[in-house]
Order: structure tokens, then sequence, then C-alpha cells
């Protein structure tokens, strides 16, 4: 192509640009290249270089396509020579006003979306903002983004150029670049920022963060110019410049006046490390933390032979201001200051003039140094006082916390220079120098050479007490660090008082010798204290006052004063008067700033109504702006036992009220930290889980919006203002299942009572030394008889400290008491010697007790993949290991160094290069790893890569160490702490070992998460030598960890041959702390992670009441270096929500579990005792009352042919089993492995029959080779184990002993024979309790036969498994030896756990002797080769707790052993003891043989027929009686009646012959048809015998000899007499079936008053109103049916006389000796129709007596009062008119008597009161006569009835139910308030 024509006589050009690009279905491509230059562009690779122009004017141009349709279109256009294009975007005089985004950009690193989506991307463009006035832009005035993309591979990365020149920024929001693609970009950004004005901006400032290119080494950086702008007025001005690499000029610019953000400060530097130029800039009188600050977390992969430089010079920081005039400075941190200096890159900072006297600081030197005299140089600066002392105070480094660097800023200048000025020369200013100052004892802090000694000092103080002691105790208010060569030495009963955030470092000599009764005490100063010293130390501490005059001068000055104007009069009088009118202007124009701040806000609280435009105009774009994904959380509780404290974070979504589970995996304890502070509770002691959550189902709670993740720093106030975690995968942080939800408890921060201020930092033992060549050899420190109390807390950080810490140090430690720290009491790292902690109390500390780590390490050449991996365990800050971010870039090494990183919430890349010294070759291996593995990398992966070469290319690329996926999920729930695998399955590597090479250059590239993950690597250089001094052993002996809330003990160890251990006579209880489920905030009190450990003791430790109980889990290299572990003579107790006991290792290790006691343990989401690839030996154990899912399951198989498990003696009593899996969750298929079986579930029908457990019948039914769901004592899950002598009795599991599938590896069966299964001992009990080959064939076989019939052979006579009996008949007991390790007051509370007691014994017991004899022969026959050798000894004679009267009361007895010595000691010291129970007789179970159960059969159908003939006898004896009895009564009866007939006959033959004068006679003895059918009948007369007196006379008795029941007869004539008898209208037939019925029982005996017999003989003739019949029903619900029943129903009854009451609140008047003598002659049958249940007892209650008779008396109505006491109520049931007639008297009197039955006889005038009263309230007008008072003659009726004779009345009587009164048709009700009773009564 040629380009024709020129202009000027110049040559022309061509453009080309691309129209249409090329296709993925097609190879097309066009080549241009220019002929002279040589220069080509490709179509298809160079797209983001279009339009081009070319400088030549021909163009060469080639196309070629093999594939595919053509789509490529390209256009030329001919330029001339001063035409050109324009490649960016210029905006020029313009206004941009009242907007939400002044501009707003989008770049891309892709050419197309996964849609299809084209993009524009220019190899250089840029956007030119050119004197524009941007104003009153309320959200930002620039806001840039950039989405996230999968960049690929060669990729072309394109600039990106920003530049705003002469532009006027005021009223806006801020300027910002966010990136999504900030780990992987294809983009570099230019900005230029040159000659602008800032002001008057709110909620402003000026953000950019800078991607990270995805090609870390590309050629191609970012570069920031900020140059010659004004910032002034600004509210909430904050200046970042974060991210990626890039050089930064930030020049000649002003800061005045200028208010930062809360929490922030005004210009700031962060991310990687950058080539930083700052220099020349103001700042005056602006108010935030600090002024500038550097905050590097990254390295560079540039320019390792040099430090890349960061100058800070020539700049003016003064007049600022963050505290009050008033305020005190701040000294134990760094709270404000003008200059920081923090993290991974050193500054340089000269000539720089600082004053800010209202600032806590004017420099800290906050890098991380390699050793304590790595130093920052801050030399030749003005630091606003000429005084050397005062200099040191205002710079915070190393003497202020010791893990910080050292600021070297001798010389200094001591004039104010005009540094700024470009003709001033350093020449000109005068310079000072300052040494080091030895601290005093009164004044520790800072770098101590020189030994010193504290002694006690006495002190006088005018008011006492104030201590304990009247001795001063020594302070210290900074960080001391105890330099090498110096010695601190502290006397006994020395008390140290440590301010807050203070830490002692010591790399030189403690020692602390105190005494048992006058100890040392390290601890946190008090509140009285603090107030007396801060009134001492001067203006360092109190602000001084000012004068009237200075206070109104200060007034004037304006609001820059506020902070502390009396400093002001030190400045030369004409810069004061200028600054003076400056902040009078200022103060003007901060009252308008604040109005016009409250009307932006306004206006913006208005305006976030609106949608958001620029969301519109992005769709794809996901907003960043914090407001708009800005929300409130809450904990979900639930059931927590920490209240308020923990529970599942929720957020609040304030625009649909929406409440929003957290689900994201990747959540870090730093953003648990800003759960609980934005909550308002403590952060210190957080943690989080990652956990399910059941109760919530994702598929049916559908929510609309999630909160997407957070990478907070741990300093922020909320969540929401926590930067987005950059993750491209969706479900990594949106709630798709109910397994991944985030859980936080906020633990306490203090730990102290409020008298002390808060928690200082503790006491740490290191190495200035990094290299281990340079490290002393012996090590003279010791703390003995010391409490360190309240400790932890170390720089505002409790994750890098502890109450003590050892690094590569091994102190002697003895009897010292760790108690109260913050987060964690002891951390020991990689001790150098043998390391002996003996009598250590480590209690009450919020975080974990007590850390081992040791590494022993003797190869040059080793294997990095058989490292371990596990949690990292170590402190953020560990001096004498090599920080991977610490600031010095290039190290070199002479022996062997430790090489470390530990992660934080944080992206970081981070480099070494390592130089061997003289030319050594280095070798490099890793020790400990836990890398994270990234969901997704997008262009970040989380490893370590080792190059040979500093270049960092790929050519000399080594090893690359990383996670595999599979790995992101270990320790995010508590059921993943269990994994334990190596390194080797966890890490990929490029190269095999070993890694060497003459230089070694390592990049870490880790993304933000906990601090579990990350890895311990050594560098050595070679020919290596084995470490000179190395740890043999390990020992915990006679120690106390109790109630540490993350955890007692934890150790592990890596290196080629690791220490024995030894775990002995400790005590580990109530650790731990349950939060909700199975989240707990430690897993397990005892962890112990082993690699290459050969010997383990742990022996006589109780572990009581702890979340969880022992840990074990070893790692070897080989069979050569296995596990012989001991576990004996321990006490598991009372443990929750975790294993009692787990064993892991790797198919090589030996464990013996001998006489262990493991009883009431809980934990319904584990197995109690837990056995995986170990070799265990389990014998003479008591293993009871344990909840779980299994009491044993065993898995793996052993790689040594020999080894198994086995399992000897041991008891299993009452443990319950629960069994694995979500038991309402079905699981099909039963056959799974049975070929013939393919569809068996398909084949049956679906059942969904649940039991009363709720358990679907499908779940068990279904169970196949998925054994572990049934409920089984032991799982055992190999064919290499064996069962011998056992005791099983858990009668709550379905089963003892179930396999697993059976595997190629499993070539035998089990062994499980003499075992004794439970009663009855029998075979078919056996294979009942067994689960295995013979119940489905794909199961391991168990050989069980033969059995164990009884347990006989394996108890000690009658005492339980596991005890042994002393003595003999009633004075023998039963004893049971715990050798564990207690108190004597909780030895006391587990024997009561136990139903048993402590012995009681005296001087001359003789069970005293039996009973240490017995003791030692247990110790003796359980001792071990591995305890027979002299480091594992045991005690000789051993003393055990036992209860005494010859001890003081004040100490406890206790009882040797070997020598039987009875002796005390005290009763806080932790020794073995005994428990004693009494014996029970045993009784041998009988044996179900087959002629057994025929006997018995025999004997039970023998004994039934026996019963049966008894019972037919009884029945026909009764029978005939009763027949005997009725015939005897029918004789007399007959005879009566013929006596009666001739009687009859003779009247009336003598009426005959006597005439008319006897009228009266014949109407008495008159008869009537009816009354002849009632002359055959007997009819009972009298009530029961009680009613009348023993000497009554009564006309017919008779009484059967074998009845005690008295009757009388009389003749129907008798009872009616002529003139009062009426025939009935209505009269049916009364008829009974049982001869009997209507025969009275004999009830209680009444004897009547005088003259009553007299008055019963006159009335027997005459009746009234007779009643026959009356029927009581107690049931109160059976009222209505019980008075609607037919007469004839109620008296078939034939039951037994029952107890009948019956109560009335009113006696009854004493009725006319007519009304008695018809009432005494009225039948009456009382029947109780209450439910007559089995064995149902019936409630007494006293019954109706009959009123004895009396005189005839006029009848009067009852007082007011009675008639008030019993009131009645009518209800007509059936209309009837009956003539009126007086109302009856009330009813009788209550009696006391007391009878039970369905029968009951009733007093006939009790009978006849009741009918009267019913008769008279039913129809007024029955009585056709008014009552007549007169008294009348015997045999003469009271009343003429005008009502039938046979009507009948029903009464209920009781209360609370009604009483009904039935007369005729008409019932009334009467509420009594005792019993119910229903009487029922015929007339």
């Amino acid at each position: 192509m040629l380009a024709s024509g020129w202009e000027y006589g110049m040559d022309s050009k061509m453009a080309v640009q691309i129209v249409n690009p090329v296709g993925n279905e097609t190879d097309e491509d066009v080549i241009l290249w220019e002929k002279g230059t040589g220069r080509k562009w490709s179509a298809r690779k160079d797209h983001i270089k279009f339009p081009l122009v070319t400088s030549e004017r021909s163009l060469m141009v080639q196309y070629t396509r093999s594939r595919g349709k053509p789509k490529l279109v390209l256009l030329f256009l001919f330029l001339d020579t001063q035409e050109y294009l324009d490649r960016f975007v210029h905006l020029y005089e313009s206004r941009v006003e009242d907007n939400d985004y002044g501009f707003s950009s989008a770049h891309y690193s892709n050419s197309s979306f996964a849609d299809g989506t084209l993009t524009n991307r220019w190899d250089k463009e840029k956007l030119w903002f050119q004197k524009v006035n941007f104003t009153r832009n309320s959200e930002s005035v620039i806001w840039i983004h950039s989405p996230q993309h999968q960049v690929l591979p060669g990729t072309p990365i394109a600039e990106i150029t920003y530049h705003l020149d002469n532009c006027s920024l005021v009223d806006n929001g801020g300027v910002i670049e966010s990136h999504r693609d900030s780990y992987a970009s294809a983009n570099v950004f230019n900005w230029i920022i040159w000659s602008n004005t800032f002001a008057n901006n709110t909620d402003t400032g000026f953000s950019v963060r800078l991607p990270d290119t995805y090609d870390l080494l590309s050629s191609k950086t970012h570069s920031f110019r900020m140059t010659e702008n004004r910032f002034e007025n600004n509210t909430d001005l904050r200046v970042i410049l974060d991210g990626y690499y890039a050089f930064a000029n930030i020049s000649s610019n002003n800061f005045t006046d200028n208010w930062a953000p809360d929490r922030f400060g005004i210009l700031e530097v962060a991310g990687m490390e950058k080539h930083l130029v700052m220099e020349r800039n103001r700042f005056f009188t602006n108010w935030g933390q600090w002024m500038i600050r550097t905050a590097m977390t990254s390295h560079s992969l540039r320019s390792l032979a040099a430090p890349i430089p960061a100058l800070i010079q020539y700049n003016y920081v003064q007049f600022n201001h963050f505290i009050k005039k008033v305020e005190d400075y701040v000294d134990m941190w760094p709270r404000s200051y003008a200059i920081g200096c923090f993290g991974s890159q050193k500054m340089d900072v000269h000539f720089n003039r600082l004053k800010n006297v209202l600032l806590d600081f004017e420099l800290v030197a906050g890098g991380i140094p390699l050793r304590v005299e790595d130093s920052m140089n801050v030399t030749y600066n003005w630091w606003g006082v000429a005084n050397e002392a005062q200099i040191a105070q205002r710079i915070f480094d190393v003497d202020d916390w010791n893990t910080y660097t050292m600021a070297r800023y001798s010389p200094f200048f001591v004039t104010e220079e005009h540094f700024i000025n470009f003709w001033w020369n350093p020449s000109i200013g005068q310079l000072a120098t300052a040494d080091h100052v030895e601290p005093g004892i009164d004044d520790l802090k800072g770098r101590m050479y020189q030994s010193k000694n504290l002694t006690l000092v006495k002190e006088y103080w005018p008011e006492f007490p104030h201590y304990l002691k009247p001795f001063r105790p020594y302070r210290i208010v900074r960080d001391l660090t105890i330099m090498p060569g110096a010695t601190l030495f502290i006397q006994t009963g020395v008390e140290v008082h440590i301010w807050p955030n203070v830490r002692i470092l010591v790399l030189g000599n403690l020692q602390a010798n105190g005494t048992l009764y006058d100890p040392i005490r390290f601890k946190p100063i008090n509140t009285t204290e603090y107030d007396e010293i801060k009134g001492r130390i001067g203006t360092r501490y109190k602000r001084s006052t000012m004068g009237e005059a200075d206070m109104e001068e200060e007034e004037i000055e304006g609001r820059w004063l506020e902070g502390g104007g009396p400093f002001i009069r030190q400045l030369e009088e004409p810069a004061r008067r200028i600054l003076s009118t400056t902040r009078k202007r200022n103060r003007r124009s901060d009252v308008e700033q604040r109005v016009m701040e409250y009307i932006r806000r306004k206006r913006a609280a208005f305006d976030r109504k609106r949608a958001d435009i620029v969301y519109k105009q992005f769709p794809a774009l996901r907003r960043d702006d914090p407001y708009y994904q800005s929300f409130e959380i809450r904990l979900n509780t639930g059931n927590s036992t920490r209240g308020p404290h923990a529970g599942f974070i929720e957020a609040l979504n304030a625009t649909n009220g929406e409440v929003i589970p957290l689900c994201d995996r990747q959540f870090t304890l730093r953003n648990a930290m800003v759960v609980c502070r934005q909550l308002g509770m403590e952060t210190q002691a957080a943690q989080h889980w990652v956990t399910p959550q059941w109760g919530y189902d994702p598929r049916l709670r559908l929510v609309k919006t999630y909160v997407e993740p957070r990478e907070c720093r741990g300093e922020e106030m909320r969540l929401d203002e926590c930067p987005l975690r950059l993750t491209g995968n969706d479900s990594q942080w949106m709630c798709m299942d109910n397994e991944h939800f985030n859980y936080v408890h906020c633990g306490m921060n203090k730990s102290l009572s409020s008298e002390y201020i808060g928690n200082w930092g503790g006491i740490a033992f290191a190495h200035d030394e990094y290299d281990f060549d340079k490290q002393t050899t012996k090590d003279p420190s010791y703390i003995q008889y010391t409490e360190i109390v309240g400790g932890g807390h170390g720089h505002n950080d409790s994750l890098q400290s502890a109450g003590l810490q050892l690094f590569f140090r091994s102190p002697v430690i003895n009897t010292v008491n760790i108690t109260n720290s913050s987060l964690n009491a002891v951390q020991v790292i990689s001790p150098r010697d043998q390391l002996v902690l003996f009598n250590v109390n480590i209690t009450d500390n919020k975080g974990h007790g007590l850390h081992v780590l040791t590494m022993n390490l003797q190869a040059s050449g080793p294997a990095s993949a058989d490292a371990p991996l596990g949690p990292l365990t170590l402190p953020y800050l560990s001096p004498g290991m090599i920080n991977m971010c610490a600031a010095t870039k290039t190290i070199s090494v002479q022996g062997r160094i430790i090489l470390y990183y530990k992660y934080d919430s944080r992206p970081v890349d981070c480099v070494k290069h390592f130089i061997g010294t003289g030319g050594r070759k280095l070798s490099f291996r890793i020790l400990k790893a836990n890398f994270y593995s990234s969901f997704v990398d997008l262009g970040r992966p989380d490893a370590l890569r080792v190059y040979a070469s500093a270049t960092f290319s790929p050519a000399f690329l080594l090893a690359d160490f990383r996670a595999p996926p599979s790995a992101q999920d270990l320790y995010t729930t508590p059921e993943a702490a269990f994994n334990f695998p190596s390194l080797s399955n966890t890490v990929k590597t490029t190269m095999t070992d070993p890694l060497s090479a003459e230089q070694l250059a390592l990049h870490l590239r880790a993304s933000a998460a906990d601090g579990i993950y990350g890895f311990i690597a050594e560098v050595v250089a070679l020919p290596g030598t084995p470490e000179s001094r190395t740890v043999n052993e390990v020992s915990l002996r006679a120690s106390r960890i109790e109630k540490n809330d993350q955890g007692a003990f934890s150790y592990a160890n890596t290196g080629e041959i690791s220490p024995s251990v030894i775990v002995e006579d400790c005590s580990f209880s109530f650790n731990g702390i349950h939060l909700y489920g199975n989240i707990s905030s430690s897993m397990q009190a005892v962890e112990m992670r082993l690699h290459n450990t050969m010997q383990l003791l742990f022996r006589g430790n109780s572990l009581v009441s702890n979340r969880g109980g022992l840990l074990i889990a070893a790692r070897s290299a080989s069979a050569v270096a296995r596990l012989n572990a001991v576990v004996k003579n321990n006490l598991f107790s009372r443990n929750s929500n975790s294993t009692a006991i787990a064993f892991f290792g790797n198919d090589y290790q030996t464990v013996l579990l001998l006489n262990n006691i493991i009883t009431q343990n809980y934990a319904p989401y584990f197995e109690t005792i837990l056995v995986e690839s170990v070799a265990l030996n389990a014998t003479l154990n008591v293993v009871s009352n344990n909840t779980g899912l299994h009491t044993v399951e065993t898995r793996g198989h052993t790689r040594v042919a020999q080894d198994g498990h086995t399992f000897i003696r041991n008891v299993f009593t009452d443990n319950l089993a629960l069994g694995h899996g979500h038991q309402y969750k079905e699981h099909y298929g039963y056959f799974p492995d049975d070929p013939k079986w393919p569809d068996e579930f398909n084949l049956r029908p679906k059942r969904q029959v649940l039991s009363q457990s709720g358990v679907s019948f499908d779940w068990w039914t279904h169970v196949g080779t998925e054994t572990e769901r049934y409920r089984s004592t032991i799982l055992a899950g190999s064919s290499q184990q064996h069962f011998t002598e056992n005791v099983f009795n858990n009668p709550g599991n379905d089963y003892e002993l179930t396999t697993t599938k059976h595997t190629q590896y499993d070539l035998g069966v089990i062994d499980a024979k003499n075992n004794y299964w439970g009663y009855p001992g029998t075979e078919s009990v056996a294979a009942g309790k067994i689960r295995d080959q013979g119940d489905y064939s794909a199961l391991i076989r168990v050989d069980f036969q033969p059995v164990l019939e009884s347990n006989q052979t394996l108890v000690d006579g009658e005492c339980p498994g596991g005890w042994w009996m002393i003595g003999d008949n009633e004075f023998k007991s039963c004893y049971l030896f715990v050798g564990a390790a207690a108190t004597y007051q909780r030895a006391l509370e587990y024997c009561e756990s136990m139903d048993a007691f402590i012995p009681y014994l005296q001087a001359e017991d003789r069970r005293r002797l039996p009973l240490s004899r017995k003791v030692d022969d247990i110790i003796a026959a359980t001792d071990t080769d591995l305890e027979k050798t002299k480091e594992f000894s045991g005690l000789g004679d051993t003393p055990f707790w036992v209860s005494s009267v010859d001890v003081p009361s004040i100490q406890c007895g206790i009882l040797k052993s070997r020598s039987g010595q009875l002796m005390f000691r005290n009763c806080n010291g932790q020794l073995p003891f005994v428990c004693e129970r009494g014996a029970q007789a045993y009784s041998s179970p009988p044996l179900w043989r087959g002629g057994v159960l025929i006997a018995i059969i025999i004997v039970a159908v023998l004994a039934i027929s026996l019963f049966l003939l008894c019972c037919c006898w009884f029945w026909k004896s009764r029978r005939r009686r009763e027949d005997s009895i009725e015939r005897k009564n029918m004789l007399r009866a007959s005879m009566q009646l013929q006596k009666k007939s001739r009687q009859y006959e003779r009247e009336k033959q003598f009426e005959s012959a006597w005439g008319s004068s006897h009228e009266s006679a014949k109407g008495s003895i008159a008869t009537t048809p009816h009354d002849t059918l009632y002359q055959h009948q007997p009819q009972p007369v009298s009530g029961p015998l009680s009613a009348r007196s023993p000497t009554e006379t009564v006309h017919t008795t008779c009484s059967d000899s074998l009845s005690t029941d008295q009757y009388h007869y009389q003749s129907r004539s008798e009872l009616y007499s002529s003139a009062d008898y009426r025939s009935p209208k209505k009269r049916g037939s009364k008829s009974s079936n049982n001869p009997y019925a209507e025969i009275p029982n004999l009830t209680s005996y009444h004897p009547s008053k005088p003259g009553d017999s007299a008055q019963d003989d006159e009335s027997g003739a005459d009746c009234v109103t007779c009643i026959t019949e009356v029927v009581i029903v107690i049931s109160m619900r059976q009222r209505q049916a019980a008075a609607a029943a037919p007469v004839s129903a109620i008296v078939r009854e034939k039951r037994r006389p029952s107890v009948t009451t019956f109560s009335s609140p009113v006696r009854p008047a004493a009725p006319t000796p007519r009304a008695a003598a018809a009432t005494a002659a009225a039948p009456m049958t009382i029947h109780d129709y209450r439910p007559q249940a089995a064995h149902q007892r019936v409630p007494s209650a006293p019954t109706y007596s009959q009123p004895a008779a009396r005189p005839a008396q006029p009848v009067q109505q009852p007082p007011a009062q009675l008639q008030q006491q019993q009131p009645f109520r009518r209800e007509n049931l059936y209309a009837q008119s009956m003539p009126r007639r007086p109302a009856p008297p009330p009813p009788p009197a209550r009696s006391t008597t007391n009878l039970r039955g369905s029968q009951t006889s009733l007093s006939a005038a009790t009978v006849s009161s009741l009918a009267a009263n019913a008769l008279a309230r039913s129809n007024p007008n029955l009585y056709e006569q008014p009552l007549d008072r007169s008294p009348r003659k015997a045999g003469v009726p009271l009343f003429a009835p005008t009502a039938p004779a046979a009507s009948r009345s029903l009464v209920a009587l009781n209360a609370p139910s009604e009483v009904l009164y039935r007369s005729g048709r008409d019932v009334f009700r009467h509420a009594d308030e005792d019993e119910e009773t229903l009487v029922e009564t015929s007339m």
C-alpha cells in the first residue's frame, strides 16, 4: 500500500483501523509492516494498537487464511504530514456541575466478554481534563472502574493515562479508582495531577488503587504524579495510593486546614512497595491521626540487588493536631503522628521540618525488622525541639514497641531550617548528635544493655493501704528489651506493674527467683497507680495550663487552636501574625463550610433515593461505592450458650427489609473482629466457624440479594466499610446449601477485674540472631515461683502475644502461674534444649493455655514432601525467625535460618533472596505447611515458588508449593479439625527434592485468610551440619491447665528426629466453651500432632469437663521412626462435644491404652474413642456411661502385619451409641454391592413408616455396608482386631459389635472369643449383639465362639467391673483406683458422681495395709517397657488421697502405696485417689436352656389350673350360701304372712261381731289387690342397724349365721294404713332377679338418745311417704345418664359394697314420730356408679347417718342463714300439677362413716327427709293441709299426701356438682362444694 501525495514537500502517511475484527472460528490474519523501520502489526494479535499511523508512505500487507469464512475488514486512510489521530479524550475549559458523578469510565482487560460482546481496548489511551471546573458533583468527580476478567495468557497490556491539569474541584465528592480485576489486569494506569485546587469538598478523597498486572515481570508499570496541587478546607479528606508497584512522585503540594475522616489521616501510600519520591510538601493546620503514612504489605519482584528507593524529604509538617489542648499524650501505642512508616518497605526520611505538639508523635518507625538492631534512616531532620531527650519522646520506634524498627535519628538539626528553599544548603544548619540512654530501675523502658537488679524497696505513703504490701512496685510504662549480654535479676517478693500493651522482650537473660510464700509477681497497673503517675511525670502525661489572656487569644485565633494553642508563642512573630490571620479567615470559612456541609448532606440524602444512573449505564458492573452496599448486621443466637455474644451472622437489607444470612466460605478472623466491633462487643478473643445451619433451607428461603464478601483488615468499625474480596465465584459467598454459614463468637478482651486498667503484653524470650550458628549455646535464664497475671495483649493485638513466650530458648520454668491472659497464656517455639515445665498453673485465660512447637533439624538435604500439614500456631511476630514479608529482601546465610509466613486478612506478594556466604550452595525445604487454597485463582493463585535466580524467570523455577482444591475446607468446620494429611498429599511441586542452588529466590503470593494457614521452612548453607543442641525431651509434669477458653494444651513438632514427650500428673479441666450444636471454642482439650516422634507417655492425667478430650495424631516418615505411645492411668470424664480419645496415624504407630477410666463423656456428633490407622492395645479400661456416635470406632489398616487392635479385659457398660448419619434423611440401597439385587429397593413399595423416635423405616432398613449408621458400641473397620475377656453390657445399644465392609486388605476375621456379651450369656444372645458377615455377606466376619456365660470370672467378688473388693462379711467394700492426678475436692466430686466416696481410714484401720498393697500391685502390674527406662520411670511409693480423722482440718489425708503410711498433705495438691462403694450380693442369672424352659412351662400350666379350680370352688360356695339365706328368709316371710293372715281373720271376725263402731280400725287394715301383691314379699323397713338404739324394739328380726347383716321385715299392711294409702294412678311393676338386691348392709353403729326406741315402736305401723329405693351415683360425668336411667337397670347392679359419701351443710330438722316411723320402714339401696378401675383408690368422705327418732315437735322452717347455706334451684323436666304442700325439712346431716362398694344402705329417716324435701319443692300443692304444729297421737299421719305414693325422686349430692331432686317429673339441682353423689328414690 502506498500513500500518494505530499504537503509542504514532506511525505504523507497512512492510518489503518479495524472495522470488523477477526473471528475465533477462522484463522485469518493480516500482517502489516514497514520496510524502512521493520515495524510489524498483526490484526489478530495487536488489535489494541489500532488505529495505527505509519511513519512511511508505503506499507506492506499480507493476508492469510486456511480455514473458516473471512470476517476481517480494514480501513486505510490517507494522512498529510500535519494530520494526526487523536488517541485521547480532551475536556478543556469546561464546567461539570450538579451531578452525581462528574465523570465515569470503565476499562477492560479482554477484547470480548464470554457472551461475545466486543470491547474497545487501545494500546495507549488518555483522558485529559484541562481547566475544568468540577462543582457540586455529589458522589464523585471521577469514578473509574474495571470489571473482573479471567485474563488470557499473552493478552497485550494497555496504558491508560488520566491527566488533571489546572482544574478546580470545589464542593464535590472524591476521585475514586476501583477495580475488580485488582489481582490480575491487562492495564496499567498513569496518573498526572498537576496544579489543581481541591477546596471545600465534603466526603471527599483521592482514592487510587492500582491493579496487579497479570504479568508480574512486565516492563510496563503504573505511575502516579501529584505535584503542585492545593488542598484546602476539605472535610473527610483522605488521599490514598494503594495497589501494585508504581513510581510515585508526590511533591510540592499544599495541605492546609483539612479534616481527615475518623480513624484516618491526610495522605497514605499502601499496598506493594513503590518507588516513592515525596518532597517539598506542606502540611499545615490539618486534623487527622496522621499526616503522612506509608503501609507497605508486599514486595515487588524488581530490583532485589538493592532496595527500591523511597524518600520522604524536604517537607514541612507543622501545627497539625489530633488531640485537644488539655488532653494527655498516649505513650503505649502510636495513636497519632506526623509521619508513619510501616510494613515491608523502609523509608529514608531527611531534611523535614516537624513540629506538631498536638500529635502524640512526630515519627513512627513501624517497619518489620529482621533483628532488633535493624534501623531506618531518619537523620537530618528538625523535630521541633533541640533536646535529644525530647526528640526521643517524639519518636516511636523499637524503644516503645520492640517489634518495630529502630529509628536512627542522629544527627539532627537543632535549628529550624528552610529546607524547602532551593537555595538552602545542609551545611548552613546546625547539627547535634544523640547517644543511647541506659534506662534506670525506676524507669525501665527501651533497650537495656547493662544488667540490673530489682530488690524490695520500702515506700512510705501518706495514705495506706494502696497495695497489699508496704513495698513500692517497679513500673514499666514502655516496652523493655533486655539486650544480649544483659541480665535482669528480680529478687524474692518483688512486684512489677506494667502498663497496658507493654511487652518485655528478653534477648539476654532474666532470672526471677521467688519462693513459695513470697513469689515474684508481674501484674498490670491498677487505677490507683495510674492516677498517681499521671500527675507526676509532667508534660509527658499532662498538658500545661494557660492563663486567661492566653485563652482569650486562643479563642480569637480560631478552630486550629482547638488542639493546643499555647505553643503558638514559640513561633517567630512574623510567622505568628501570618498564621493568626490565616486562622481567623479559616474560622469564618469553617462556619460556611459546616453550613454547606449540612446542605450537601441533606441534598445527598435526598439524591440517594434516586436511581443510580451510572449503574443503569453500566449494567454489567457491580457497584463498589460502600454506601450502596451498606447494611446492618445481627447475630442469630438461636440456642447459643453465650447469649448475644455468639450466633449466625445475618445482614439486614434496609431497602427491601430482607434478612440475609452470610455464607462466606472465605470469612476470616479479622472479619469476625469487625462484626463484633459493629455489634458493640469486644474483639480480641473473637472466633468464627463455617458450619451447617440445618434449620435453614436455601431452596425454601429464596434470597433476592446477598452481601458480597468482605476482606477486613481488622481496624474497621463496620463490616460494610471493609474492602470487597475480589472473588469471581459466587458459590463461595452465596447460600446455596445449608452447610456453609458464618458463625461468630465475640469473646471478652479483658480477663481482669475493674481495678486494673488493662492487659499488658507478656514476657518473651528470644534470640536477636536469626542464624542458628550465631545463637548462644546455654540458657542461664529461669523463672521460679513467679506469677504472670494479665498478660497477652501486646501492641493493641492479642494475636501476636501471650503471657509467656519462648522462641528458641529453654529457660527453667518451675512453679509459675500464668493466669488471666487476654488470649493465649504460654507459647513455646522450638526450644534449643530440654524443655521441662513443672508445676505450672495456667488458668482463666481467654485463649489457648499452652502451645509447644519443636523443630529438631538434622539433615541438610531433606525432602519437603514429608513435612506435616496442620494449623499454624505461630504468633504473627516471632523473633529469631525471618518473616517472609520483612522489610529486608536480600539475606546472607551462614548456617541455618528458619523462614515463616502466617496468613492475615490481606493479599500479599512477598519476596526473599538468599545468598550463601563464601559462595556456598543453599538448600531449601518445607518443615511445616498449611497453604491456603483459593477457590478461584483469577490470576492470583496461592503458591510459594522457589527460583534459582533473582530474575524470577520461569526458566529458573525449582518448585511450586501450593495446596490442591481439596484442601480448601481444612479447619473451617468443627469436623475438619481432625484432618491431618501430610504435605505430600497437599502440595504440588514441579521438581523433586532436594532443592538447592547457588542462590535462592522465593516468591510467595498469598490471599487473605486466617492465621492457621502459612508455612515454616528452612534455608541451609551447604554442606550443612546438624544442630549441635537438640531437644531430647519435652515434659509437662504436675501442672494444672484449667478454664482456658480455646483449649488447654497443644503440641506439634517437625524435623527428622523429634523429642520424647511426657505429660504426667496434670489436670486439664473446664477448658473450652460450648457455644451451639457441635460448635465449641475448642475441639480438643489436649491436642498433640506428632511428626517422627518415637516415644510418648501420657500418664496419670485427668481430663474432666472439657470440650473434647485427647487427640494424638502422628505421622512418621518410615517404620523406623514409628510412634510408641502409652496412655495410662488417666481419667476422661464429663468431656463433651468432641471425642474423648482420638488416635490418628499413617499405619506405623502403636498406642497402649492401659488402665484408664473413660466415663460420662457426652459427644452426640462424635465418637467417644476414635482410632484411625493406629495399632491400638486397649487393656483394663473402664468405659461406662458415655454417649457418642459409637463408643469405639476403628478405621484403617496397619502396614505392620503383626500389629492390630487388641481389646483385653475392658469393661463396656451403660454406654449409648447414636449412630452416624442424618437419621431423618432416607438413604436407599439395601444391597448396593450384591449383583443379585441391583434394584432391590425399587422392587418394593416405598414405605414412610416412622417409629416412635421419628426415624424413617426406610432409613434403618436400607443400611447396607454403611454400618456406621447402626447404634453399636464398637464399630470395627478392619479384620486385624482381637477381643478377649471383655465385658459388654450396654442395653441401650442395638449391637455391641458391628463390622464394616470387607475390603481386599481384610484377609482374616475378627477374633472375639471368650467375651461376655450381656445377660444371658449365650451364643444366641452374642449373635444378636454382633452384626457381621452372618447378617450381610459384604461385611467382615466375627468369630465370637465360645462366649462367656457369666461375667463372674471378669469381676472381683460382688463388685462391678473394674472395681475390686477388700474385707469380708459385713465389712467388705468395693474400691476403684483412679490413677489420674486431682485435688482432694475434685477426687471427692468424682467419687460422688459414681455413687461412691473416698475411703475413711484410721491410723490402725485394718483396711489400710490391704488397700495400699492392692494399689501398689495395680501400679506394678501395669508397668510397661517404656516406663522401665530411666526417662519414663514412675514414682516408687505412690501416694493417693484418703480421708482420715487423724488429719488436721486444713490438710487432707494421703496413703502411701508401698509403705502403707497414713500422712497428710495440702488439699490443693494433685494425687491419684481411690473410690469406695458398698458391695452388692451377686445372683447368678438362670441359664435359658431347653429343659429349663419346659419345666417352667409345666409349672406355669399347673399353677394356672389350680388357680382356676380355686376360683370355681369359691364361686360355687358363695352361690350355695346365698341360696341358703334366701330359703331361710322365704320361710320366715311365709311364717309371718301366715301369722298376719290368722290375725287378720281374727280381727275381721271381731269387727263383724262389734259392728260399725270400729270403722277406723277397718281402714287401718284394709287391703287392695295391689296390696295383696306385696303381702308375699318381705319388705325391709329399717336402715342400718346403727340407726337405732341398742335397746330399741324391732318387730321381726332374723339373721343368717354366715352373715353379719340383720334384716327386718314387715307385711304390706303394716307399711300402709287404710286411712293414709291411696292407690297410684300409674304403677309400674317392680321386680328384681337378685333376691338380695334390697338387703341392707351393715354400717357403722351409732347409739340413739334415750327415748328413741319408744318412738320407733310407735311409728312402726304407719307410713306417710314410702321410699323403696335410693340409688347414689358418684360420677359427675354420669349425672345426666344416671338421672334418666330406669329403676330396673339400677336395681340390677350386683357390685360389692363401696364407700359412698354424703355431704350437707345443714342438719335436718327432726321428723315427726309418724314420719320417722314411716321412714324407718322404707327399704333403701345405694348404688355407686363410679368407674371400678383396677387398683383405683376412691377418695373417702363422710356418709349420712340416720337420725334417731325424737318426740313429735311442730315442724319449723330452718333459720335464714341455714337456708342461704343450702340454696336450691328448680328445674321442671315434666309438667305435673300437684297440690301445694309446705316445703319439707332440709337434707340430713353428714356422718363420718366411710365404706366402699357398689351398694350401700341409707337410713330411712334420711331418705324420708330427702324425699319430703324433693316433693315439697317439686310441687308446693303436694300437701293439701297446712302445717299443724300441735302434737298428734302415734299412728296419726302428719300430712295427707295427694301425690302417688310410688312416684320417684332423684337426689344428687356432693360438690362441686349439682344436687338433683326429682319428684315425679320435676328435678331440682343443689350445688354442693365437696363431692358428687346421685341419689335416686322410688316412692
